[in-house]
């Protein structure tokens, strides 16, 4: 029987894409969709993780690849102020939130039927469960989950089996809920 949820943050709980669409909106002359999806999809999770993964927390050398990949020549000061924009878009995401419709209902629902309600997410755990917890007048996550607190990133085994053993839960009874199968539904087998 299941008994604990371990849920992702961005782009399951919240939507975190529109706040870095917004903020990149414009940047070297393209909409915000197009940097967004083409710095994150294309450059972070296809080259990045699959490649370079050492360089994965390298801001100058993702703006590098993303410059290429726009057929723009690189400019350092307007790296910087992408870096900048993605800074402020990340961090609005739990200081000036945009939660799904669904995710009170999902998250009442949750604590209602007696789970564990873990936040697995890469970055900013502490701060994103806050913001929920803020926002709803009410505390739903049992543990919050991130990779400094893990110490491993979300795409490895090892940050599930560690947030299994932080949250006495077993793997067998437990469902983790995001939306990329890669980096949020990872589950082992210890």
């Amino acid at each position: 029987m299941i008994d604990t949820i371990f849920t992702d943050f961005d782009g399951t709980l919240h939507d975190s894409d529109s706040k870095f669409e917004s903020k990149l909106d414009g940047f070297l002359g393209f909409d915000g969709k197009t940097i967004w999806h083409t710095f994150f999809f294309k450059v972070h999770r296809e080259i990045i993780h699959k490649k370079f993964p050492e360089k994965h927390n390298d801001s100058a050398f993702h703006c590098e690849l993303l410059f290429e990949l726009l057929g723009k020549q690189y400019d350092k000061e307007e790296a910087k102020r992408f870096i900048q924009a993605c800074e402020q878009a990340e961090e609005e995401c739990w200081t000036n939130p945009s939660y799904f419709d669904e995710t009170h209902e999902f998250l009442q629902r949750m604590m209602n039927n007696d789970f564990k309600i873990c936040l697995t997410t890469g970055s900013h755990a502490e701060e994103k469960a806050h913001g929920i917890e803020r926002f709803f007048s009410k505390q739903f996550f049992d543990f919050t989950f991130d990779e400094t607190i893990i110490g491993y990133r979300k795409t490895e085994n090892n940050y599930y089996n560690r947030a299994l053993i932080i949250s006495n839960s077993n793997s067998q009874q437990t469902v983790s809920i995001g939306d990329t199968l890669s980096h949020d539904i990872f589950l082992q087998n210890p």
